[in-house]
């Protein structure tokens, strides 16, 4: 066991004291924050272009332009209260002026949209209001917001002035039509408490969070078992340790590197929420993952590195280098990108009878059956069976994976015929 120990100290030393764990550990939040935010937050720095955008009304009514020009002018002042601006300017372009005749009152938008000073034009329809056809002309197709603002504004003229027929008055529809607010909580929350979409929003962190550790944990371990091979360091080891016990060395000493970091991210994640910390609006709040959420995770986390982690090292022990290795580690990294597409299935029926059945088979559930168990409540049996199945695999997974080993530390230098593995996996011990 002392021999055991100091495996696994050796891998774990190993490992924190680089500089890549150092990196990765303070700069992996910030990478994650990055996927999920820095879209939103680049947008938002960017700004959004402004754009100068004509109407024209063939029948000459004033009033609709008048309208459209009072509405484009109150959006843009509670824009500018709201420390934004609006990114639509509307340009009156009065037929008249061209005779009505719209093919010359074209050909002249289209040298000023040209010329880029106008971003484009809308013509109104006949009798607009009550067919509210419109027409926008332009060049560009991206950067339209501004466009998309000028549509709402055209949708709100024509309601309000069918209202006007009507005998309704707008803001008395608008409080009509005002929606209701639901709010999401489960049995378990108090009176003050909304933990549903909180509830959502760390259960898929958590599971981002599974699926990179697997990943990049399990690769490590392969990595680790190709590095000692080529360097010869296994066979000074194997002087006094089994081959056995260097590889469980190796698979536990990389899986305690993975909580060390996951804890360091957890307590950093603990102290933001103290504080009162949110990101884009939304707050981080650790107090919405129950005991049992936590729970779940270590198990899932444990079983699904450890079973990953040791279809890597089988790799590992039967390829010579990572070039070799990248061949076979295709199918297990399919594997684990596979339950993360079928995470929709399981959202949107998750006590189904195609969530259940992934959920069950053990390569899934680390994902699919924790996802199960953050938006639902799987019965116990169902979750007890994937555990223990798991474990079962796990163990299969410990067996032929050892055996693989022991084999590849007599083929220094090449890798094992496919003929010598089948024929020491069908072996007894």
């Amino acid at each position: 066991m002392n021999k055991l120990g100091l495996i696994i100290q050796k891998e774990y030393l190993g490992r924190v004291r680089t500089r890549s764990f150092v990196l990765g550990t303070l700069l992996g939040p910030v990478g994650i924050a990055l996927l999920m935010f820095g879209p939103s937050l680049l947008a938002e720095r960017t700004g959004v272009g402004h754009q100068n955008v004509a109407v024209v009304d063939p029948s000459s009514d004033s009033g609709v332009i008048l309208a459209i020009e009072e509405m484009v002018d109150g959006m843009a002042q509670q824009s500018e209260a709201g420390g934004d601006r609006l990114p639509l300017t509307v340009v009156r372009v009065d037929p008249g002026r061209y005779g009505g005749d719209l093919t010359v009152l074209r050909d002249s938008l289209n040298v000023r949209v040209r010329s880029q000073e106008l971003d484009g034009y809308v013509i109104l329809g006949e009798d607009f209001l009550d067919s509210g056809k419109a027409v926008y002309y332009g060049e560009k197709v991206s950067g339209v917001i501004g466009v998309e603002v000028l549509a709402k504004v055209l949708d709100q003229v024509v309601q309000q002035a069918r209202m006007r027929s009507a005998g309704v008055d707008a803001q008395d529809l608008a409080s009509i039509l005002e929606g209701a607010d639901l709010d999401l909580r489960s049995l378990d929350d108090g009176d003050d408490g909304s933990t549903l979409k909180g509830r959502m929003l760390a259960g898929m962190t958590l599971i981002m969070m599974l699926y990179f550790m697997m990943i990049f944990y399990g690769q490590f371990t392969m990595q680790a078992v190709i590095e000692d091979k080529s360097s010869r360091v296994v066979e000074v080891m194997l002087a006094s340790v089994t081959p056995t016990q260097l590889m469980a060395g190796k698979i536990l000493g990389q899986g305690l590197v993975g909580f060390t970091q996951f804890g360091i991210w957890t307590t950093f994640a603990a102290v933001f929420s103290q504080v009162g910390g949110s990101i884009q609006g939304i707050e981080v709040n650790l107090s919405v993952i129950s005991l049992d959420l936590w729970f779940y995770f270590g198990v899932f986390f444990v079983f699904g590195y450890l079973l990953y982690s040791l279809l890597y090292a089988g790799v590992g022990a039967v390829c010579s280098s990572t070039q070799d290795a990248q061949q076979f580690q295709g199918f297990i990294t399919i594997m684990i990108v596979l339950p993360m597409l079928l995470l929709q299935v399981a959202l949107q029926n998750p006590d189904g009878r195609l969530s259940t059945g992934l959920s069950l088979v053990p390569l899934f559930t680390p994902i699919l059956m924790f996802i199960r168990v953050v938006v639902s409540k799987p019965p116990m049996w169902q979750i007890g069976l994937s555990i223990a199945l798991m474990a079962i695999t796990t163990v299969v997974a410990f067996r032929f994976t050892g055996k693989l080993f022991r084999l590849s530390i007599l083929h220094f230098g090449k890798a094992p015929s496919w003929r010598e593995m089948i024929a020491l996996l069908r072996s007894p011990e």
